[in-house]
């Protein structure tokens, strides 16, 4: 609000604020003189205001829609208020922080990720990305703090790390409506070493667990069968991305690894100690590599030793009569640094033309910039114990010095000279003789001369920022207040309550008494006033503050009354609400006088008695009066006669119509059994009786007591009501185990299928049919294939016979098969288990894996893309044994 534009008092305003949201009223604040905000102090005012939570989110979030938030802001000393109101639509879904991290010995490397979706309207984001080193390091380093949303740590150690995401966001939305929110998420994550090789004897272990787990406890065993599949798959894929160079893929498999074998007690998070985590060798096709230990400011990855990394000690190089350099090039620029005992510190500049050197010696340090094109520029300065001081008298030759030799000063005779001056100057430049410009400068005539610039013209409504004010403009001979006129009072003193009137000589104002005109607020006139004019009418009277369409009433009274000296009112002329002419005498015994004949057009309308005497239009109205006074009429010749009882009038009568004895009768609160009630007596004829209440016959208050109903709740917690089998009454009944519960985990608590078949049937809700219950064929689900079922022998078993089985096409994304294989090994072994088998189209990847149940019989389960077509291939291992039956049914494929 611009209080002063508008010529008001800013000091004078008090606002108070009204906020309302999607459920009513939240805030709202009408004391003035404990306002939300004074302007005269301050525009801005911070309030909490805790906004309605949503339900829906269990009272996590806040509840959204709109909120409407009013100002007003009131002028404390008339008063009068001015509102303003701003509505604004909340929508704001709150970021939820994520973040993907990962490590591994194949790296080096932990790298954190921030994947939150911040949203959109984001006007600015503050984020802290902080990682902490594990705790049980000696001496852990400082956290990593960054703004970055990706963040890389190396070297890493092994244990638990924390990392710690801070996001403050600033929003601004459509409407105006700011938005701040803030938010901070902790995650750990732990960091395992110990390449492919090192992780052999945890996975033994893992097998033998389960081998001993599947004859005493098969619970447990199923934990350790999961586990081995885990480890299986990403043994397999942390090969390949170990072959394959891929140090972030082999890093997230061999996690996968060591948090699966962890579960045999062979994991290191959590554990006592915290070491550095030494890089894995790149894949060289075989072989047990050395492994070397790499710290003080050496690191190395993927076999790449490195200078660079962090010290932890002390460390001197000795560089004897060598020097030690650091050479850059970039963009075509260049630039060195060297260290050397003979020179010192030197920076060379890319052209290589110039070096800077720093070197100490026992009496001085010496400060230089040598000029390797040009010696006779080289100029240096050397701190000794007087001070700074030039290394040589670089008088000769150069003029432009910044920091002179004080030999070169006082050789200079009689110390620095006065400044020579010409006409644009005077002044020496000596301390009692200042040196300055003369004005104006000599020669100079004007600019249109000297230069031809002419001076632009402007009218003035082309002129932009002009001022409101007289000040603005500098005008200070104006007259600011009445006083100031010429022609007006010389001052308020003494004149409280008078007016300005011209004076008799007609020449100026002066200040008189008001007897001839009555105050703006009412007043009383004094002597004869008499009202002149030509046109017509000639008075008007207007009441203010009534008003409306012409023609009708106007709901207010404009009347003139006449008092007599006492201040009675004697008489009344105007007109009422309703829109009457009023003539009206107040003095008793006195009538209105109309000194002459009256003319009535239209209807005439007396409240009051009409004296006549004489006749109306020749008819007596006395003897018509007796007449009708002795007139009579029959009930049966009357017409339009009311046909309920209030239109005769009739009040001690009962209404027979209906809800109308709750406005005929006065409400009793508690009756007594002597009461009496009124009832239709079925048993004659439904005539109308009287009944006391005590006679009434008794009614069940609560449910137990039912004749019908069960005697007691106790013991039925929970239990449902039904009709019993005699289908005479009801009863309890637990129906717990006949419906499927909506609580949550029930599910979890039912035994476990692991692997399904065609016949099982699952529960859904028909959405094509009312979302009625239904149960669906395991074999019908969408997507799937008809099972069946295909044996594969091998009669001539050889080391590295395979065959190669079509299972789908690269449009299928999924399958889930099931395996048995029969094999004579001098006696016949079997096993089995399921198989899965995925396709990615992205990728072009096959991943699978499977499950070996019973002994070993020598061949692999493998699987890949070829020509379009998924196959299955089993691998027969160097054996001997006469076949190989395997035989294999796909439960299930989904395509893409």
């Amino acid at each position: 609000i611009n209080y002063t534009g508008l010529g008001e008092n800013i000091n004078n305003f008090r606002g108070v604020i009204t906020v309302s949201g999607p459920q009513g009223t939240i805030y709202e604040n009408t004391d003035y003189d404990n306002p939300d905000i004074t302007p005269g102090s301050s525009r801005e005012s911070v309030i909490a205001i805790p906004l309605p939570l949503d339900p829906q989110t269990e009272y996590q979030t806040v509840l959204k829609g709109n909120y409407t938030v009013r100002y007003t802001v009131r002028d404390i000393t008339i008063p009068d208020d001015s509102t303003a109101v701003e509505v604004y639509s909340y929508q704001f879904d709150e970021p939820e922080i994520e973040t993907t991290i990962s490590s591994g010995p194949y790296s080096g490397i932990l790298r954190s990720n921030d994947d939150t979706d911040y949203g959109s309207n984001i006007t600015t984001l503050t984020r802290e990305h902080r990682i902490q080193y594990p705790d049980e390091l000696a001496v852990p380093p400082a956290d990593v703090v960054s703004s970055n949303a990706y963040v890389e740590v190396t070297p890493i150690y092994t244990n638990e790390w924390t990392i710690i995401i801070t996001s403050e966001v600033e929003y601004t939305h459509p409407d105006d409506l700011l938005i701040k929110w803030s938010g901070t998420e902790t995650f750990t994550h732990c960091v395992y070493e110990g390449c492919i090789d090192g992780m052999y004897d945890a996975v033994e272990t893992l097998r033998d667990n389960f081998q001993t787990a599947i004859l005493n406890d098969r619970v447990q065993a199923e934990e350790y069968e999961r586990r081995l599949v885990l480890v299986n798959t990403s043994w397999h894929l942390l090969n390949i991305a170990y072959q394959d160079g891929d140090v972030a893929e082999a890093d997230e498999q061999a996690a996968v690894i060591a948090e699966q074998i962890a579960y045999t007690g062979s994991g290191t998070c959590g554990g006592p100690t915290s070491s550095l985590v030494i890089a894995c060798p790149a894949f060289s096709g075989g072989g047990a590599p050395a492994t070397y230990t790499f710290t003080n400011g050496i690191t190395e990855v993927a076999g790449v030793v490195r200078l660079g990394g962090t010290l932890i000690q002390n460390t001197a190089i000795t560089m004897a009569g060598y020097s030690y350099a650091l050479n850059a090039s970039d963009g075509g620029q260049t630039a060195s640094h060297e260290v050397s005992a003979a020179s010192g510190i030197i920076n060379k500049a890319s052209d290589g033309t110039v070096e800077g050197r720093v070197y100490a010696e026992p009496d001085k340090v010496t400060i230089e910039r040598a000029h390797l094109g040009t010696p006779a520029n080289t100029r240096g300065y050397e701190i000794t114990a007087d001070g700074l001081v030039e290394k040589a008298n670089y008088t000769a030759g150069y003029v432009d010095r910044s920091l002179v030799s004080k030999s070169y000063v006082l050789s200079v005779g009689g110390g620095l000279a006065a400044v020579s001056t010409d006409a644009t100057l005077s002044g020496d430049g000596t301390p009692g003789d200042v040196l300055s410009v003369v004005t104006p400068f000599p020669g100079f005539t004007s600019l249109l001369v000297d230069y031809g610039y002419t001076e632009p013209t402007h009218a003035f409504s082309e002129i932009t920022g002009t001022p409101t004010t007289l000040a603005g403009y500098g005008i200070t001979d104006a007259a600011a207040t009445f006083l100031d006129l010429t022609d007006t009072p010389g001052t308020y003193a003494g004149q409280a309550g008078l007016y300005p009137r011209v004076n008799s000589g007609e020449t100026t104002l002066e200040f008189v008494t008001g007897d001839w005109v009555p105050a703006a607020a009412g007043g009383t006139f004094s002597g004869q006033v008499m009202i002149e004019a030509s046109g017509n009418p000639l008075l008007i009277l207007r009441q203010t503050g009534v008003g409306g369409s012409p023609g009708t009433p106007q709901a207010g009274l404009n009347q003139i009354y006449f008092q007599d000296s006492d201040g009675d009112v004697q008489g009344i002329v105007g007109i009422d609400a309703s829109g009457n002419i009023i003539l009206q005498t107040n003095v008793s015994g006195q009538a209105i006088a109309l000194g002459s004949d009256v003319s009535v057009t239209g209807n005439l309308s007396v409240t009051g008695n009409i004296a006549v005497s004489g006749t109306v239009d020749g008819v007596d109205i006395a003897a018509f009066k007796t007449a009708y006074d002795s007139h009579t009429h029959v009930f049966a010749d009357i017409t339009s006669k009311p046909t309920i009882l209030s239109g005769y009038g009739i009040t001690d009568a009962m209404l027979n119509t209906a809800n109308s004895w709750g406005t005929e009768f006065s409400v009793k609160a508690s009756a007594t059994a002597s009461d009496l009630v009124v009832i239709e007596d079925v048993a004659d004829s439904n005539n109308k009786k009287y009944l006391a209440i005590g006679d009434l016959p008794t009614s069940a208050a609560t449910f137990v007591a039912l004749t019908d109903s069960p005697s007691s709740f106790s013991g039925q917690a929970g239990y449902v009501l039904k009709a019993n089998t005699v289908e005479n009454a009801l009863e309890f009944d637990d129906i717990s185990g006949d419906f499927i519960s909506t609580t949550a985990a029930t599910l979890t608590a039912l035994s476990e299928k692991v692997l399904p078949v065609d016949d099982d049937v699952i529960l859904i809700e028909d959405s094509e049919d009312s979302g009625n219950q239904k149960k669906l064929a395991f074999s019908n689900l969408p997507g799937s294939a008809s099972s069946f079922s295909k044996a594969v022998s091998f009669t001539s078993c050889t080391y590295n016979a395979t065959t190669n089985i079509n299972i789908g096409t690269t449009s299928d994304i999924s399958f889930l098969l099931h395996y048995t294989a029969n094999r004579d090994v001098g006696t016949v072994q079997s096993q089995s288990g399921p198989i899965t088998v995925q396709y990615d189209s992205t990728t072009g990847k096959v991943t699978y894996w499977s499950i070996q149940v019973g002994d070993d019989l020598d061949f692999e389960i493998e699987a890949d893309e070829s020509g379009g077509n998924i196959r299955l291939n089993i691998i027969v291992g160097n054996v001997s044994a006469n076949s190989l039956n395997f035989d294999y049914k796909i439960y299930s494929k989904f395509i893409s």
